[in-house]
């Protein structure tokens, strides 16, 4: 079973910039897999679909890759890892030991098998119980990083949030 972490952050503006190329890697197949479970959630919840930002994911899979090497999931370079113009951003990272799309569609399921939060207390650690389904299904949220690097038979992944 993967591990999951969030955090939530207020930032600068950002670029939008195009979609992925069309002969995917094992890696790119996860990113398309897990940006079309991400919208299909949101359009669940009444929410418009994010777009691929594909400079953020150059960004996110960096971060994943220093999760790699380290061995365990953090947040320790967020928000400066987010490298596009933003307001808004929220980071979800996690890891999973299968394949990259087997890894990420259980990590997904995971984040948002969470769940909202009670409408009443929705901070410090009731938020960090919801923060993965809070990043998902924020609003607010128009572009995503997906940054996913597979090491040692883990498949690490780092979803970086804009607006």
């Amino acid at each position: 079973m993967g591990d999951v972490g969030s955090a939530p952050s207020k930032i600068g503006k950002r670029k939008i910039t195009r979609t992925l190329g069309t002969t995917p890697s094992p890696t790119r197949l996860a990113v398309k897999i897990l940006l079309a479970a991400i919208n299909a959630g949101r359009t669940a919840h009444g929410l418009a679909p994010v777009s691929l930002d594909t400079r953020e994911s150059r960004c996110s899979r960096r971060h994943s890759k220093h999760m790699a090497l380290r061995g365990q999931i953090s947040h320790d370079q967020f928000p400066a890892d987010v490298c596009v113009p933003h307001r808004y951003a929220g980071e979800n990272v996690g890891f999973d030991a299968q394949p990259p799309t087997s890894a990420v569609l259980e990590l997904h399921r995971l984040m948002m098998d969470e769940g909202p939060c009670a409408p009443i207390d929705c901070t410090g650690s009731v938020y960090e119980q919801h923060g993965h389904y809070l990043n998902l299904v924020n609003p607010l949220y128009t572009h995503v990083g997906i940054g996913i690097v597979s090491r040692k038979g883990a498949t690490w992944l780092t979803e970086d949030f804009t607006t």
